[in-house]
């Protein structure tokens, strides 16, 4: 009876080893077809469309990087004030150790926060 169940057992690891190679394959066979798309594009399609005129100006000009800078830095304290809205929630619930774990937290955002001010990644 145990033998049963060992077979059993190795014929669905077998299938979800199967499964996840088929399934590698077709997101790389996916990649390579689109790869082979992005090559086929022409000068019309590649040009910004401006109301049915021929483009004014070059549509890909680069700008500075301190603008995705910004973008970022704005994405992670965003995400991180996220993680205070469960515990302003259950605030009258916690106990010492929720308090404790929370103003960790916080002097690691502060300290981020005072290294990037240090490393003068808000001025402009």
């Amino acid at each position: 009876m145990e033998h049963i169940y060992y077979i059993n057992n190795v014929s669905s690891i077998i299938f979800y080893v199967i499964f996840f190679f088929l399934v590698i394959s077709l997101i790389f066979v996916f990649c390579l077809v689109i790869n082979v798309y992005k090559r086929s594009r022409y000068y019309e399609k590649l040009s910004a469309y401006e109301c049915g005129f021929d483009p004014f100006d070059y549509a890909r000009e680069p700008f500075s990087i301190k603008f995705f800078v910004i973008a970022i830095l704005f994405l992670i304290f965003d995400i991180e004030i996220i993680f205070f809205f469960p515990w302003i929630l259950n605030f009258s619930y916690l106990n010492l150790q929720s308090f404790i774990s929370m103003y960790i937290f916080i002097i690691f955002l502060l300290l981020g926060f005072f290294y990037e001010y240090l490393s003068k990644c808000l001025n402009f």
